[in-house]
């Protein structure tokens, strides 16, 4: 019963918003059978990816149909690149690129491996500074030889970790000795074995995002280096498109 409340409200929000976008442009207030549709889409595409039900009929066009083949396109056009820095360190723990990430909007910094030289206060104060800007958002590890090992939530990391030194002693030793076991109980961490390829399917990327837990997913190319990362409302959006595009 709570899903179906949840479904009709959603139907009901939905089609408020095409009558009052149309109001806007001084069209009629009515109700088109395309109006129905097209906000039974996105409530389709819910109910049949999560096996509520297997197939939605609508004035003999199946959603079933339409849904399973848009569901089948690889996720390329939705990755989303991330521009990444390097982590460039001394023993001294300098921290003079900081600025330089914060100009570039660094999305993400990037950690190696058996580096050998990382150091817990550097590591800290680069991510008290740039976890205070909107475009920061990952801390991504790769293996030595460049290929992607995991990514972690910066926020989460910087949140769980506080302002204690010993926490962020910890990590770079867990960096510079290749510790990945333990890297991989960092808050947010998804391992390499559970990212997705570029050329991976729209369903099968939900289904991931769904059985993890998460929002986004590190998304690897076919030498195995980190792409960029798809977020769950970027496919789901896309996914309603190729829908409406085949039901006009």
């Amino acid at each position: 019963m709570d899903v179906l409340v949840v479904v009709l409200a959603v139907f009901v929000l939905i089609i408020v918003f095409m009558i009052a976008l149309r109001a806007t442009v001084g069209e009629r207030f009515d109700v088109k059978n395309s109006d129905i549709l097209l906000a039974l889409i996105p409530i389709a595409i819910w109910l049949v990816l999560t096996g509520k039900v297997k197939v939605i009929e609508f004035g003999g066009f199946k959603i079933e149909a339409a849904f399973i083949e848009a569901s089948k396109t690889p996720i390329a056009t939705q990755i989303t690149k991330l521009p990444v820095e390097p982590v460039r360190m001394d023993p001294k723990g300098g921290i003079g690129e900081l600025p330089r990430f914060m100009r570039s909007k660094t999305e993400a910094l990037v950690f190696q491996l058996r580096h050998g030289g990382y150091y817990g206060p550097a590591i800290h104060e680069y991510l008290s500074q740039l976890t205070k800007l909107p475009f920061f958002k990952y801390i991504v590890i790769n293996q030595p030889d460049g290929t992607f090992a995991g990514l972690a939530n910066a926020h989460e990391v910087f949140s769980a970790f506080s302002a204690d030194g010993e926490r962020y002693d910890q990590l770079a030793r867990w960096l510079n000795e290749s510790d990945l076991t333990s890297l991989a109980r960092l808050p947010g961490f998804i391992l390499a074995k559970d990212a997705v390829q570029d050329n991976t399917d729209k369903r099968t990327a939900l289904e991931r995002l769904e059985a993890l837990h998460v929002e986004a997913l590190p998304v690897m190319n076919q030498e195995r280096r980190l792409a960029g990362v798809i977020e769950r409302s970027r496919v789901v959006a896309s996914l309603i498109l190729e829908v409406a595009r085949k039901v006009e």
